[in-house]
């Protein structure tokens, strides 16, 4: 099949209804089972927790004291087919995470290096929607503490294959050497391409890339060395494959569903404006649809395998207890996210994302927790999000948005900039929305 980019947003307005949901689990954790392992300068400390969270409980935070710079771990294993997400975080929250698992893999990893020393904290969330199902997890942190080094001399690094300006093609090995006369190597990590090929800590250093999965082209090979004392050097260069694989390129589409009572032509005519900027030539414009599946099937019947195709919806949005749901037109063209996914997985393209604008809305990232799925929301399960006025008009989220997009940033960075946007105009917690975002997608959305 021909790859296609597919790019679906979604934005529903703002119902205020409570479901009177139980609040979810916050509270930060005892942190008491370390187990050591001494090292040259700082301690390398294992930490280890079982517990267990749920659909009513459902997400656990522990708090890491005296951490000092290095890589820092979490992996996450449970007994179940649900999925539970991990995080690394400078507060008791998801939304400041510097390091996530979402990939829905049993277990779930995620790490950071870590920079500056200070407290941190590692979460366990559960991720599954409609689920009550109570499931225990065992929790295997691993960070630096102690008082650390003098050492402040980077190691040195080099790639020893392939060369600089390299044409290369099929699985190609990677290899590097590394020394550090001072605290010594801890490990080094490759990255081809913006693809991160995982760290080595044993020589000799190498790693395998499959270059056939990517387009022919000129890409960027770098390996970055860190000795135990933190400190780290990189060598980069470039390398051309040459594969005969080239990325077609398709029409650009973009499609508005939207309910007259939540926002306006005006709202519609803007964002496609910024679209148009970023090349999209074909229009589909559903306002206040009767049937939101039969026009689903019209724009699926229009799309090629090459095409990128852009989704913004906007309507009227609640959540159930099981699903995210909004309605495309006054009081009709109701739907579920777990109904959506269902629609998105007949397409046929490999690459697709959405952003949903909506109360209560953060089912819909919940239930794309895949590839190829690029999914936004602008708050969670148990918040509602805010206008910039009274409706019809427009999100205080989508505006922000898309100006990020207009002033040249792509959809990840505009979606953190928007989110940065709607917690400095909470005027206090009663208004505060909280946006979510699961990205499965290797596609750079908007550059």
């Amino acid at each position: 099949m021909k790859k296609k980019i597919l790019v679906v947003f979604l934005v529903t307005s703002f119902i205020v209804l409570f479901l009177g949901l139980p609040t979810l689990g916050s509270a930060v954790k005892d942190t008491t089972k370390i187990e050591r392992d001494v090292l040259a300068f700082s301690t390398l400390e294992t930490y280890t927790v079982e517990d267990s969270v749920s659909k009513f409980s459902r997400e656990d935070w522990f708090l890491i004291t005296d951490v000092e710079p290095g890589m820092m771990t979490l992996e996450v294993s449970w007994g179940n087919s649900y999925n539970l997400n991990c995080y690394i975080s400078t507060t008791a929250s998801r939304y400041t995470a510097i390091a996530q698992g979402i990939t829905a893999n049993n277990p779930e990893t995620c790490g950071v290096d870590i920079q500056t020393a200070g407290d941190y904290y590692i979460g366990i969330y559960f991720a599954s929607s409609g689920r009550t199902v109570d499931t225990p997890y065992t929790a295997v942190a691993t960070f630096y503490t102690g008082p650390g080094s003098d050492d402040v001399i980077d190691p040195e690094v080099s790639i020893t294959a392939p060369v600089n300006g390299a044409i290369v093609s099929d699985t190609i090995s990677i290899t590097a050497t590394a020394s550090d006369a001072e605290s010594g190597i801890d490990y080094l990590v490759c990255n081809f391409g913006g693809t991160n090929l995982g760290a080595d800590s044993s020589s000799p250093y190498s790693w395998t890339y499959d270059t056939t999965t990517i387009s022919d082209g000129i890409y960027t090979l770098s390996v970055t060395a860190y000795d135990i004392a933190g400190n780290s050097a990189s060598e980069i260069i470039s390398v051309e494959t040459n594969n005969g694989i080239v990325d077609p390129e398709g029409e650009k589409i973009a499609v508005f569903f939207w309910a007259s009572d939540a926002g306006t032509q005006a709202n519609i005519d803007e964002y496609w404006a910024v679209l148009q900027a970023q090349g999209y030539t074909k229009k589909f414009d559903f306002g206040d649809t009767p049937d939101f599946e039969a026009d689903f099937a019209t724009v699926e019947a229009y799309e090629n395998p090459e095409d990128t195709i852009f989704f913004y919806l906007f309507g009227h949005g609640n959540n159930n207890g099981e699903d995210s749901l909004t309605v495309f037109a006054p009081g009709t063209s109701l739907v579920y996210s777990s109904e959506l996914r269902v629609m998105f997985d007949t397409l046929d393209a490999e690459r697709i994302g959405y952003l949903i604008e909506s109360c209560h809305s953060g089912g819909f990232p919940l239930d794309f927790q895949a590839e190829p799925y690029l999914a936004m929301s602008t708050s969670d399960e148990d918040h509602n999000s805010y206008a910039l006025s009274t409706l019809p008009g427009e999100g205080l989220f989508s505006d922000a948005f898309f100006d990020h997009v207009l002033d040249g940033y792509n959809a990840v960075d505009s979606f953190y900039f928007a989110r940065q946007v709607v917690f400095d105009n909470a005027r206090n917690d009663r208004f505060a929305q909280f946006p979510l975002i699961e990205d499965y997608s290797v596609y750079e959305w908007f550059v």
